[in-house]
């Protein structure tokens, strides 16, 4: 959303919005202006809003960190190890299972 102040032949009170729908290569230009009839003098001033996306890498980031934080101590986790450690252990273990089954079944 664009707020463009009252000037010129707009009422000199309120406010105009514009939504904005249609960048051009992630960029939206807007001219601004603006002439003096006092002075004859006329002010021209570009802006260029640059369209943001939504980036997931905040949740991501914030993911990984937990997996490295301590854990609050459970019945499961008895020791408050971070969810990384939980994981490593898990594999392990499942390692050293299927290692058994081979060496039984061979």
């Amino acid at each position: 959303m664009v707020k463009v102040l009252p000037f010129g032949l707009e009422k000199p009170y309120g406010e105009r919005i514009f939504k904005i729908t249609e960048f051009k290569d992630g960029k939206f230009q807007l001219l601004l202006h603006a002439t003096n009839s006092l002075l004859h003098k006329t002010v021209v001033q570009g802006i260029t809003i640059t369209e943001v996306f939504e980036n997931d890498s905040e949740k991501f980031k914030n993911s990984v960190e937990e997996m490295f934080k301590p854990q609050p101590r459970t019945v499961v986790n008895k020791y408050g190890q971070p969810k990384i450690m939980m994981l490593i252990w898990g594999i392990i273990i499942l390692a050293i299972a299927i290692y058994m089954l081979i060496r039984n079944f061979s």
